[in-house]
Order: structure tokens, then C-alpha cells, then sequence
């Protein structure tokens, strides 16, 4: 049976992911750009299990690559336009993912937990399409 996460976005229970590292990221990112750059040649917005947290990255990802800031305040147009993502709380959601303990220097160590936690999860399609 399918799970809800907190944040809005069905995650299939028995598919691996991990919400916190998604969340530690991006918060991450948000308050510091340069975290972005250190997982952008391997991280892609698919690669998030939880909806509006591949929404989130994905708007990061547009804005930092126009050379523009990607920030809570840069990104509150979007949050907060975005049904999905203003389901979840928006502005005040990307705020409270930004905490004065988010770890930049571990950025790299999230994004790749959250490839290999994609990766599995393609197998595990893949698996599961050979048995049907």
C-alpha cells in the first residue's frame, strides 16, 4: 500500500529512499548555492523519491543555472504558486529546511545516499517488470 510522506507525494512503501537526506540537501542548497555545484553532475531531479522535493531541486537547479540566486526568498514566487508545493507549506517549508546545523560540507555525501537510493530503485523496477 502506498505511503504518504509528511511533505506531500506518494512513496511506494517497499521502495527505498530516504526523506531526510532529501530534506538535508536541499536545505543544505538553500543556504548555500555551492552545495548544488558539488552534486550536479551526478544528481538529477529524478532522483528524488518525494514529489515536491524533486520540484524543489529542480527549481534550484533552473535558477542557479541562470546564474541567479536559489533561495528561499528567490524561490517564494514558485513555492507558493505551485499547488503541490504550497500543499506542503511553500515558503515556510523551504524555511524550515534551512537550520543553522545544516551540514554544506556533507552535500556531497546526501546526494550521492540519494542517487544510490534512486539507482535501487530502479532496479528494483526493472526486477519487479520481469516478474509480471
Amino acid at each position: 500500500m502506498p505511503k504518504k510522506s509528511e511533505q506531500g507525494g506518494v512513496v511506494t512503501r517497499h521502495l527505498p529512499y530516504n526523506e531526510e537526506a532529501e530534506q538535508a540537501l536541499l536545505g543544505s542548497i538553500l543556504l548555500n548555492n555551492r552545495s548544488f555545484e558539488t552534486v550536479a553532475a551526478f544528481l538529477r531531479p529524478e532522483h528524488f523519491a518525494v514529489d515536491v522535493h524533486r520540484k524543489m531541486f529542480s527549481l534550484c537547479a533552473t535558477l542557479i543555472n541562470r546564474g541567479e540566486r536559489a533561495d528561499p526568498i528567490t524561490l517564494r514566487p514558485f513555492l507558493d504558486s505551485d499547488p503541490a508545493l504550497a500543499a506542503v507549506g511553500g515558503f515556510r517549508y523551504a524555511l524550515e529546511l534551512i537550520h543553522p546545523g545544516a551540514a554544506i560540507i556533507k552535500a556531497i555525501d546526501y546526494g550521492h545516499l540519494i542517487h544510490d537510493l534512486a539507482l535501487r530503485r530502479a532496479l528494483i523496477a526493472i526486477h519487479q517488470e520481469g516478474l509480471e
